[in-house]
């Protein structure tokens, strides 16, 4: 049973899911599908690399979109950014299963490829760390805060997996109409998960804060107290000079982090720097 003052784990973790699974079928696609149906007047290795960077132009956006979503999470809450996360992936991954191929549009459809591929990546960037930090802040005085943050990564292994399972199942027409289905079942996920997520209450941090208007900031003295007699790090990149500062001042850092965004009597467990 659910401990009380939790948020649901299968809105966490069928977000994680459905977006990890509409992010390795495209990986699928773009290796049998998206060559011929997108890149037809190329040479078959040609076609294959442009597909790959298709395929690629949604990992730099996973960082724009942790940027983006950890932000607005903060500030608006942890709820709104789930709802457009979740919203913007799924809408991407069924527009690219609609979207006609070259013979239709001509240059378009692969402009309308990697677009689609970029803001699919932008809300997959911003959906792990907003699944964690929700179920962390709302676990943070609880025992099981870590099985419970655990839930989010459950969801990219259920993700990979469904997705290799849906591949399987649809590998003989895959690479004509099969590419299509499989990206179109993500919606069988979107709309529960959404609804789950609509119900879903905020975070504990936002609704205490003072004003309500944000969630509690980090202080500047975590990273100075991080720090502490450690050797000093490269200037403007925070990296110490040499390996064992690294690993001593990274345990640390995640110490204080931990301490000071959950509370001293939560983060003795896993967040000691001495372990």
């Amino acid at each position: 049973m659910r401990s009380k003052g939790l948020p649901s784990p299968d809105s966490a973790t069928a977000g994680v899911l459905v977006e990890f699974y509409d992010f390795t079928i495209f990986g699928f696609a773009a290796a049998s599908a998206f060559p011929e149906i997108f890149f037809p007047n190329l040479p078959p290795a040609k076609a294959l690399v442009f597909s790959y960077l298709a395929l690629g132009a949604g990992q730099p956006a996973r960082l724009l979109g942790a940027f983006i979503f950890g932000h607005f999470g903060d500030r608006a809450g942890r709820k709104i950014a789930f709802l457009v996360n979740i919203l913007i992936v799924g809408g991407s991954t069924c527009l690219t299963g609609l979207l006609p191929g070259y013979a239709k549009l001509g240059i378009m459809a692969p402009v309308l490829l990697v677009l689609l591929r970029i803001i699919q990546g932008i809300g997959v960037g911003g959906e792990f760390g907003g699944a964690t930090s929700l179920l962390a802040e709302f676990g943070a005085k609880r025992k099981s805060r870590a099985f419970w943050m655990s839930l989010a990564n459950l969801g990219i292994s259920l993700g990979l997996i469904s997705a290799s399972a849906v591949f399987l199942v649809l590998s003989k027409t895959f690479a004509t109409t099969g590419w299509r289905i499989a990206m179109l079942l993500s919606a069988v996920i979107v709309i529960p998960a959404l609804v789950a997520r609509y119900k879903l209450a905020d975070s504990p941090y936002l609704s205490n804060s003072s004003g309500g208007s944000s969630l509690p900031e980090c202080r500047a003295s975590v990273f100075l107290e991080a720090r502490g007699s450690h050797p000093p790090p490269c200037h403007g990149l925070g990296v110490p000079v040499d390996g064992l500062g690294r690993e001593r001042n990274i345990r640390h850092l995640l110490h204080a982090f931990c301490r000071h965004s959950l509370g001293d009597h939560s983060t003795h467990h896993f967040c000691e720097p001495g372990r």
